[in-house]
């Protein structure tokens, strides 16, 4: 049985609370670090590529040198 009288139970409980503690800081750099990339992402807002309605490219080469003028 696991009480709060047997001996080392506060260091382990000060060591899981370090340990969250630690992984609260990280989760919330994760955070932080997602909502930079949004507000980043937020500027894009016209799309690299355009795919015309109802146009299949039939011959990847041909288009790919049509397309950087090759």
């Amino acid at each position: 049985m696991f009480s709060l009288d047997c001996p080392g139970v506060w260091e382990y409980i000060q060591s899981v609370r370090d340990e969250v503690h630690d992984l609260e800081q990280r989760v919330q750099q994760a955070k932080d670090n997602v909502t930079k990339i949004n507000k980043i992402m937020e500027g894009w807002v016209l799309p690299l590529f355009e795919r015309k309605e109802n146009k299949k490219v039939r011959n990847r080469k041909e288009f790919f040198a049509k397309f950087h003028g090759i």
